[in-house]
């Protein structure tokens, strides 16, 4: 495994709280191979990871939530293909930390980070999409 993510999985593991975990699933949030690391916390250690491909397609791999946002967040948008970004659309799952991960990159200074926000906040206001999160919801 990437060095990187190991060390990433070791500090979600350290700052994982049950209690987030338990929030997840009361608001629909899938909450399996989570650590529960809030939000916040996940920006911050972006930061200071930096952007590296390698890392976060080790991440990915991993197939744990957190370690899938972080992918989102630390990879390097010159270097995501089409190929990946249509596996990560289909395997992160849709829900408040996938929208909030969108909005901040549609709002980045980077042209690559800006389209992939874009299109997935495009996808996550299609009525299909809606339609399914109002099913689980409800």
């Amino acid at each position: 495994m990437h060095q990187g993510a190991a060390e990433a999985l070791k500090w979600l593991e350290r700052r994982g709280s049950k209690r987030v975990v338990a929030g997840m699933a009361r608001y629909g949030i899938p909450s399996d191979g989570a650590f529960g690391v809030p939000m916040g916390r996940l920006l911050e250690h972006a930061k200071r990871l930096g952007k590296d491909h390698a890392l976060a397609l080790a991440l990915w791999e991993t197939g744990r939530y957190e370690a899938k946002l972080l992918t989102a967040l630390v990879d390097d948008p010159r270097q995501v293909t089409r190929r990946q970004m249509d596996a990560w659309a289909a395997g992160l799952a849709l829900n408040a930390k996938a929208l909030a991960a969108a909005k901040r990159l549609a709002q980045s200074g980077e042209a690559g980070c800006r389209w992939v926000g874009k299109e997935a906040l495009r996808e996550l206001a299609s009525p299909k999409v809606r339609a399914r999160l109002a099913r689980r919801a409800g």
